[in-house]
């Protein structure tokens, strides 16, 4: 009851996703690039307060009509990290991306904001952006290091230059859209090894349905019984899983170039 589902994004059989954060080039970005890849439409704004505009972009595609992207408004200075969740309904969002540029960098109340999205296990991705045409690499790796010094992953996002960016960022997107979704089932999740269990993998050597070759999907857990890994995909944004053999799927191994990385195990 703390936290409400908001009227706006009231249809739970589809998939929402958020833009907050306090770039206004980072959106216009955004909003300039999703014609580029999908036939989209921007629908009817809601109205949350005075000033304050939550508008929806449909999506026309069948395999992203159940999709709806919404450009929602920034924090209230007045507002702290819990008031602004439950005004958005964050809680109710399958994924956010917050967006920052080289004129708006992270601040203190965006910082508080990402560890009080992350306690409540609200799936996010922080993106920056250069707001003017300039580029260089030492800029982008300045900017990167201001985030990093605040312990949060950021990733660079060149208008420019979307399309490796796009890819990987799709695979982590639909990888943690699954995970989240996923109520874990312990039969199934116990003593599986991280190096599978979560993992994004491609689906091959499938003969009764070979439409599903290529797939991208999200190992979800071992049936012990049968022997067969549990794959979940998303169609339509709606959620299927398939018990599928090893030799049906390979795990896509991450780029680490660059990345952010958390060092453990170490003993000396």
């Amino acid at each position: 009851s703390m936290y409400p589902r908001p009227a706006f994004c009231f249809e739970a059989y589809k998939m929402h996703v958020g833009l907050i954060g306090p770039s206004s080039a980072g959106r216009k970005q955004i909003r300039e690039l999703l014609p580029k890849i999908a036939n989209v439409f921007e629908g009817p704004a809601a109205r949350l307060g005075p000033g304050r505009m939550a508008v929806p972009q449909h999506f026309l595609d069948e395999s992203l009509h159940k999709l709806v992207l919404w450009d929602l408004p920034e924090m209230n200075f007045k507002q702290n990290s819990e008031d602004y969740i439950r005004e958005l309904g964050l809680l109710y969002f399958d994924c956010v991306f917050m967006l920052f540029s080289d004129k708006y960098v992270v601040t203190d109340i965006y910082s508080k904001l990402c560890v009080a999205m992350a306690i409540h296990g609200i799936p996010f991705f922080v993106l920056c952006t250069m707001s003017g045409e300039e580029m260089d690499e030492k800029s982008w790796m300045k900017l990167k290091c201001d985030f990093q010094k605040k312990d949060i992953q950021a990733r660079m996002f060149n208008p420019n230059k979307p399309q490796g960016f796009l890819e990987e960022l799709m695979n982590d997107f639909f990888k943690e859209v699954s995970w989240n979704r996923n109520s874990r089932d312990d039969d199934i999740t116990r003593g599986l090894s991280d190096d599978i269990l979560g993992q994004t993998v491609r689906l091959k050597n499938i003969e009764k349905k070979p439409e599903l070759n290529g797939r991208c999907g999200v190992c979800i857990g071992l049936d012990k019984q049968t022997s067969r890994y549990r794959i979940r995909l998303i169609n339509s944004g709606v959620e299927t899983d398939f018990a599928l053999k090893q030799d049906c799927f390979s795990i896509l191994k991450p780029k680490l170039l660059r990345a952010l990385v958390r060092i453990k195990g170490l003993e000396s």
